[in-house]
C-alpha cells in the first residue's frame, strides 16, 4: 500500500475467536486498496486477494462483519465500486476453509431475491443484535440513488432489497453509515438520518443536520451521529427503550424483539414494549399451533420488559412466540438447538 492515500476504512475482532483480525484498506482515486488479516492479535498480517491474483494493491474495502452460517465461520466485506476503475463491487462473502479462506462475490444474481447482479458502492455493513441478519448500505452504480438490502441467514440467505417508502430515493444521495438500534436501523443519506423500524412497512426521517454535513458513522446506545464537525446524540430515536419511570420515554407502539441467543439452549431472553397499562398474553407454540409455554397472562404497565424462556424440557425445534395486547398480535420465530 503506498503511504500516502492509504486508509484503514475498517478493523474487526471475531466475536468467535479474539485472536483473529480483519482489516479493510481504502487507497483514495485509485480503487485499489486491500484486505489484510491476522491470526496472532495483531503480531503478523497476510492479505487476502479479493480480485487480483498477486499481492499488493487490490479492492476498495470499507467494511467487515463476522457471522458462523451452518457451522462455518463467514466474514462479509464491503468493497466500493467506480465505472473507470470497475475493480470489485458490492459484498464479498469469505468462508473459511481448513486454515485458508474461500473468497465469493456475493451480490451476483444467485445470491440476489431478484435474480439480478447488484453493482454498488457498499459503505456500511450491520448484523442484527441476534445475528441472522446482515444489512448492506451504499449507493447504486448505476444512477447514484442510496440503496438498502438485507440478507437473512436464517432464511433464503438471499440479498433483498428493503422497502423504498418513506426513503429518499433518490439520484445524487450517498448512503454512507448505518446502525442497528433494538428493532431499528439507522441509515444516514447525506446530512439526514432515516430510521426503519423492522416489520413496518416504511422509513421515516429522524433527523436532519444542515445543508453539507458530512455524516461518516453512526452508533446505536443511543444513537450517536459522527459527523465532520463533531459527535452527537439523539436519545430514544425511535426505537423501544427500557426506562419505565420517564413518561417522556413510554413507547409509542407495540414492539416483540427477536429473542437472545437464537439459537438457543435451553433458555433465551424475549423483550417486548408496550405504549400503555394493559393485559399481556406471551405465549409460545410448536410448530403444529400447540401451545408448549405461558411465559405472562397478566397487567402490565407501560414501558419495556424482559422474559426470561427456559425450554429445558422441550426438545429441538423452531418455535413461535406470539404477543397479544389488545387487539394487536405479534408473532416471532426462534430456534431450540441441543
Amino acid at each position: 500500500m503506498p503511504h500516502v492515500g492509504t486508509m484503514a476504512r475498517a478493523i474487526e475482532v471475531s466475536p468467535y475467536d479474539s485472536s483473529l483480525i480483519f482489516a479493510a484498506y481504502e487507497v483514495q482515486d485509485s480503487l485499489q486498496g486491500g484486505l489484510f488479516y491476522s491470526t496472532d492479535r495483531g503480531a503478523n498480517w497476510d492479505q487476502l486477494l479479493i480480485e487480483e491474483s498477486a499481492e499488493g494493491q487490490d479492492t476498495d474495502l470499507t467494511d467487515i462483519v463476522f457471522t458462523i452460517e451452518n457451522g462455518d465461520s463467514i466474514v462479509y466485506v464491503s468493497a466500493l465500486y467506480d465505472l473507470d476503475h470497475p475493480s470489485g463491487r458490492s459484498v464479498y462473502k469469505i468462508t473459511k476453509s481448513g486454515s485458508s479462506w474461500t473468497v465469493d462475490q456475493d451480490m451476483n444474481g444467485s445470491s440476489t431475491s431478484t435474480g439480478s447482479l447488484i453493482v454498488a458502492s457498499i459503505w456500511d455493513l450491520e448484523l442484527t443484535a441476534t445475528g441472522d441478519t446482515v444489512i448492506a448500505v451504499g449507493t447504486d452504480a448505476g444512477i447514484n440513488h442510496p440503496i438498502a438490502y438485507y440478507k437473512a441467514l436464517d432464511g433464503d440467505n438471499l440479498w433483498t432489497p428493503m422497502t423504498t417508502s418513506g426513503f429518499p430515493f433518490e439520484e445524487g444521495k450517498l448512503a454512507r453509515a448505518a446502525s442497528m438500534g433494538e428493532d431499528t436501523l439507522f441509515v444516514a443519506v447525506d446530512n439526514e438520518v432515516y430510521y426503519h423500524i423492522l416489520g413496518e412497512s416504511s422509513w421515516e426521517l429522524g433527523h436532519s443536520y444542515p445543508v453539507g454535513t458530512d455524516i461518516n458513522v453512526l452508533y446505536y446506545d443511543e444513537l450517536l451521529v459522527g459527523t465532520g464537525i463533531g459527535l452527537f446524540s439523539h436519545f430514544n430515536s425511535g426505537t423501544t427503550v427500557s426506562n419505565k419511570e420517564d413518561a417522556d420515554l413510554i413507547p409509542t407502539h407495540i414492539s416483540l424483539s427477536q429473542n437472545y441467543p437464537n439459537p438457543f439452549n435451553p433458555s433465551t431472553n424475549i423483550e417486548f414494549s408496550i405504549p400503555n397499562n394493559g393485559l399481556v398474553r406471551l405465549d409460545v407454540f410448536n410448530v403444529l399451533g400447540q401451545q408448549v409455554a405461558s411465559l405472562v397472562n397478566k397487567p402490565m404497565v407501560a414501558g419495556s420488559h424482559s422474559v426470561l424462556f427456559d425450554a429445558s424440557n422441550l426438545s429441538s425445534g423452531i418455535y413461535i412466540y406470539k404477543i397479544e395486547f389488545g387487539d394487536q398480535i405479534l408473532t416471532r420465530k426462534m430456534l431450540l438447538i441441543k
